[in-house]
């Protein structure tokens, strides 16, 4: 993903000299396929064939389990960038109303965008360090995590300055900026930048880092991105961002068509299959596109270079109610069944204990920790799943059970 604009017929030309183009020129059937085959392979079946692919987080190195840590630092840092660029809307609508002539408002938006590309090279870098310093093992997960909370609230912050796509906030840039025009193209990829930073799992995060309701995250991080994920009442939320997936070399568009043929590939089941509800996207000025996808078990936000036509951020809101997941691991003593589903690394984990068949609660560990109980009246607890091996373990009335699950 780059910012500079690209020309059409300039980015045909740079296309046609790749080897991917002088494959498709001897033989375009198979540069097809070979594409959908990349593309297909950024997603995983997670849960079951029955729901929804996942993108995947590959070459994860480090992950556990954590809270973030309430942090009088991190607030106050929070609460600056919150009026900073409060500020920063009211000086830039000042300067651009005295502006005299249109060459002038137009170096006021030019400068002020190079400050917020700035800004959000800034974040950027600190999630990145933040990251190799958690797989150096010279910080914890629950710094990470603390730290994801805090950047999402000062992304937050600077995509109001920026401005939403849809809204834009007012004295935002993207409300002065005039539509179809180089600088509103910037903009728009400033937000595809910044997006991944602004995600409801990151919030939950925020929240944390503030005092708020302590929610348990599973952290995975891989020197090519992280994933985030969570549950609360019931839902389950994840995201991911892949530095990989995004390509350098310019900006291109993809045709409608195509991007429903890169979609389907990458969301079979929740695209094309019996779980599809609805779609939508939208373009951030040819830079990255941004599908929208609700099918019978939640939600998917999938973000798409332009460039590189791959996943490059991905959230989901998935109804724990409802999801299928494929069987797993059981294990049955004394009439006990203790029975573990399969899922992926940070995904949902449903362990179930029944007697004869009839449910039961019981205090349920993972690894040697306690993670919750099964419910009175379906017997079943939804937490999060660790990445590789692990034991799971629950004991009733004087009944040891132990299931060794993996997640791939």
């Amino acid at each position: 993903m780059s910012r500079v604009s690209v020309p059409l017929a300039l980015a045909a030309l740079l296309l046609l000299t790749t080897p991917l183009a002088v494959a498709a020129a001897d033989d375009p059937s198979s540069t097809q396929s070979s594409v959908s085959d990349v593309q297909g392979a950024a997603t995983v079946v997670g849960l079951s064939e029955n729901t929804s692919r996942v993108l995947a987080l590959p070459g994860a190195q480090h992950s556990n389990f954590t809270t973030p840590d309430a942090s009088v630092m991190a607030s106050i840092r929070m609460d600056a960038a919150a009026a900073t660029w409060t500020l920063s809307r009211n000086a830039l609508a000042r300067t651009f109303d005295a502006a005299e002539t249109g060459a002038e408002r137009q170096r006021v938006l030019e400068n002020a965008t190079e400050n917020a590309a700035s800004a959000v090279d800034r974040l950027l870098e600190r999630e990145r360090a933040a990251r190799q310093a958690y797989l150096d093992g010279d910080t914890t997960a629950e710094q990470y995590a603390t730290t994801l909370g805090e950047l999402q609230s000062r992304a937050d912050q600077l995509l109001s300055y920026i401005g939403p796509r849809n809204d834009p906030t007012p004295n935002s840039l993207l409300s002065f900026a005039a539509r179809g025009s180089d600088l509103r193209a910037t903009l728009f990829a400033l937000q595809a930048e910044l997006t991944p930073l602004v995600t409801e799992p990151s919030a939950r995060a925020a929240s944390a880092v503030r005092g708020g309701a302590d929610s348990r995250f599973a952290v995975l991080v891989a020197p090519s991105g992280f994933a985030l994920s969570t549950i609360t009442d019931g839902i389950y939320q994840r995201t991911v961002y892949r530095t990989d997936m995004l390509d350098e070399n310019g900006a291109r568009e993809i045709s409608s068509s195509a991007l429903d043929g890169i979609l389907d590939t990458l969301y079979p089941w929740a695209r094309e299959g019996n779980g599809f509800v609805s779609s939508g996207r939208y373009q951030f000025g040819g830079y990255a596109y941004r599908a929208r996808i609700t099918h019978l078990d939640g939600t998917i936000l999938s973000y798409l270079d332009a460039s590189s036509g791959q996943p490059y951020h991905e959230t989901r809101e998935t109804a724990l109610s409802v999801v299928a997941t494929d069987p797993g691991w059981t294990n049955t003593s004394g009439n006990y069944t203790l029975a573990v589903n399969r899922s992926y690394p940070g995904g949902p984990l449903r362990v179930s204990v029944t007697h004869n068949g009839s449910a039961v609660s019981a205090p349920i560990s993972i690894a040697g920790e306690q993670v919750g109980t099964t419910g009175v009246d379906d017997g079943v607890l939804w937490t999060l799943a660790p990445r590789g091996e692990f034991a799971v373990t629950t004991t009733v009335d004087g009944e040891e059970l132990r299931v060794n699950a993996t997640t791939t």
